[in-house]
């Protein structure tokens, strides 16, 4: 729509950091030639609480623009959207209505920015008889963005009729919309693989979605032994605290999901190393080891495992290896569904090279699943979404450029209970107890002025972002 501005986060990130350096540096000549001295520095302060508390949300991209996205929807409406109600032509219940399975429902608009959505966070409230609750955009949004209405139109689109749409900080003026429906199938009745990275990633993710389900496995990938400064002060050096942590992430792996009802011989932990399955896909069958805990065995993160690999005679961090675990799981489990990171959307390496070994491994056996879909914990666009406080609507992310792999998309609903037995399966986990930087929180306290409350759970962003009405899931 507007602003044909740089689909490149990075070089936007640049680009923006150099306007505010720029700006600063002509803000203290002019004041070093007009203004007395100590009045510039005085100024310094003021343009550190601006930057703060307006320039600080990390969106690596021009608000103005529209997501990319292309969709396969089992059915699509034009709805005239108009004085906050959604009028559509004549949507009936049907049949597929009457399935035990998960619809979701996305609004396609076209969002109107007001003044105060600059500085305010904008969102809009979707009510529907006794259902009330919000959805976020980034601060200066405009253009084509989709509302989740899955949770409040439910299976009967009578509904829709029924919905009313409150902006704040934002508008839609009058104009034809599309109202996407999506069928699938209830997932949680499936048999599930979920393909974690780290440890807290299939918690982060789909937490609301195996604690419902009978029939999960979890796989985690690696031992997330990396960034060890909070362990330092309880071992003797870098090495010993990276494979302490490694052995605590490694534990969270396996005990954790018991919170959400996984016994233990349903989760794998792997052991490779965290950050190096790119050099281990760039090298097959060359072993790697941990640069930070110095070992070279993945049997050493193993040790919680009730589950016997092949690869455990060896030990060997190598790609092959990888690739077999992966192979022999999937043929004793056997998953009519397999979760694992969308790689369009989540720039992780190891999320990325995660779901390329999936895909590597799917294709060494005849043991294929109904079904796979995705799931992303990492955004390339910014690292606030989803935007918005704990308990809102999760819709899509920011998305630019060529459009992603994805027909289809699930949107999950979870009960207040399950939203809250999710906020205490990531306090379990080790990764996500540390303190947020000094900057971090002073940043957080300023921005209360703009009326952001801090993370109501704890400091880590996660409480925030992953702590959702609903999770989302996209199928290719």
């Amino acid at each position: 729509m507007k602003h044909n501005s740089t689909h490149n986060p990075s070089a936007y990130r640049k680009k923006r950091l150099f306007c505010e350096l720029f700006a600063m540096v002509i803000i203290l000549l002019v004041g070093l030639f007009f203004i007395r001295y100590y009045l510039v520095l005085s100024l310094l302060p003021l343009f550190y609480l601006l930057h703060e508390i307006l320039f600080a949300d990390h969106i690596f991209y021009h608000p103005r623009q529209d997501y990319q996205y292309t969709f396969k929807a089992d059915h699509q409406h034009d709805v005239l959207l108009v004085n906050r109600k959604i009028q559509p032509l004549t949507i009936k219940k049907t049949a597929d209505d009457e399935k035990e399975q998960i619809i979701t429902w996305l609004l396609s608009f076209i969002l109107s920015p007001k003044i105060s959505g600059h500085i305010c966070d904008p969102y809009v409230e979707i009510r529907c008889g006794t259902y009330k609750n919000s959805q976020y955009f980034e601060r200066g949004a405009a253009g084509k963005r989709y509302l989740d209405l899955s949770a409040a139109i439910g299976s009967d689109p009578e509904n829709i009729s029924k919905l009313s749409l409150h902006f704040h900080h934002c508008s839609a003026k009058k104009q034809t919309a599309v109202l996407l429906k999506f069928l699938s199938p209830d997932i949680t009745k499936k048999r599930i693989l979920i393909i974690a990275p780290h440890a807290d990633d299939a918690e982060i993710a789909a937490f609301g979605l195996y604690s419902q389900s009978d029939d999960t496995h979890i796989v985690t990938l690696t031992a997330g032994e990396t960034e060890v400064k909070d362990y330092l002060s309880v071992c003797a050096n870098p090495e010993e605290a990276s494979r302490f942590k490694g052995r605590l992430r490694a534990m969270d792996s396996i005990a954790v999901p018991l919170w959400g009802g996984i016994p233990q011989e349903r989760c794998i932990q792997l052991g490779y190393f965290c950050k190096q399955l790119p050099v281990m896909c760039s090298m097959p069958e060359t072993a790697v080891k941990s640069p930070n805990a110095n070992i070279s065995d993945t049997r050493f993160f193993r040790k919680y495992n009730r589950y016997k690999l092949t690869s455990d005679t060896t030990g060997k961090a190598t790609w092959n290896n990888l690739i077999l675990d992966l192979t022999e799981i999937i043929e004793r489990i056997r998953p009519e569904i397999i979760l694992t990171p969308q790689p369009d959307l989540d720039p992780h390496p190891d999320h990325y090279y995660g779901t390329k070994a999936v895909d590597q491994a799917l294709t060494t056996t005849d043991c294929q699943p109904e079904m796979i879909l995705y799931y992303a914990n990492h955004y390339k666009t910014t690292d606030r979404f989803p935007f918005g406080p704990e308990h809102t609507i999760a819709s899509l992310p920011p998305h630019f450029g060529a459009p992603p792999n994805i027909s289809t998309v699930v949107s999950l609903p979870l009960t207040s209970q399950q939203q809250r037995d999710k906020v205490f399966a990531l306090k379990m986990m080790h990764d996500l107890k540390g303190r947020q930087k000094l900057k971090k929180r002073i940043r957080s306290q300023l921005q209360r002025m703009i009326g952001r409350k801090p993370n109501y759970y704890g400091e880590n962003d996660y409480f925030r972002k992953a702590i959702r009405n609903n999770e989302l899931f996209y199928k290719r």
